[in-house]
């Protein structure tokens, strides 16, 4: 009788995908196996070449192996906690005989492994160029998935510049008034790294400047000027556009 009861409890724990204890540091595979699910975040998902970059792997489900076994209660797989399972709970005197400073059934479930060839649940790089970085958990069933997150490194940054009043595509002719002609500009870049209003540089083509996203800007003489807009972000990668031409006559 009691062996008939621990089969049937043991059947049933593996249905719940735990891996009984059959005897010290050996597990017995589930009827059904879990395989274990992963995916890779990063702290960012662009850098700077040289700059750090921290990715964990964050690991679920899949079938537990039983790495403290040693000197407990489940070597029938005896639900002797009474909670209809037999799990980590039920090795009443376990000690830790794997030496990683856990008493778990479950502290060593995956084998996890990156591509860089570390090992850890969590990995710092500096990539110095654009990066994938995968990684695969495989549990004590022998299930393996795997997860990938591309880091980009110095990505590459665009740039556009606009003017009103506009006349044609690139070309804004204006008759001055006795204060000036006053213009709109319009700086939009897009990618890189750490743009902000002062990554914006403009040249206005009387000898005049601004460092700001936005900037409007007086021109009090006649004649034809060229603009270009320079955006540089914190890696120090560069666009320019110098598509505008003012005719102010």
């Amino acid at each position: 009788m009691k062996k008939t009861l621990a089969f049937s409890l043991l059947i049933s724990g593996a249905l719940l995908g735990y891996w009984a204890c059959t005897t010290d540091e050996i597990a017995g595979p589930p009827i059904m196996p879990l395989c274990p699910s992963v995916n890779v975040a990063s702290d960012s998902a662009a850098v700077c070449s040289g700059n750090p970059v921290t990715l964990t792997a964050n690991t679920s489900g899949g079938t537990a192996a039983c790495d403290d076994c040693a000197d407990i209660d489940c070597t029938n797989g005896i639900d002797d906690d009474g909670d209809s399972s037999i799990d980590e709970t039920d090795c009443t005197n376990s000690i830790d005989d794997d030496a990683d400073g856990l008493v778990d059934e479950e502290s060593e479930i995956y084998v996890i492994l990156w591509n860089t060839g570390d090992n850890t649940q969590v990995i710092t790089k500096n990539p110095t160029a654009t990066t994938t970085y995968t990684v695969t958990v495989t549990d004590a069933g022998g299930c393996s998935k795997s997860s990938s997150k591309t880091v980009l490194v110095d990505p590459v940054v665009m740039v556009a510049a606009s003017v009103l009043p506009l006349t044609g595509n690139s070309q804004v002719t204006n008759t001055p008034d006795v204060g000036g002609t006053v213009f709109n500009f319009t700086g939009l870049a897009t990618g890189g790294i750490g743009i902000v209003d002062t990554s914006y540089s403009w040249t206005f083509g009387d000898g005049n400047t601004a460092n700001t996203q936005n900037p409007t800007h007086t021109y009090v003489s006649p004649g034809t000027y060229s603009v270009t807009l320079t955006v540089t972000d914190d890696c120090t990668t560069t666009a320019t556009d110098s598509s505008i031409s003012i005719v102010v006559s």
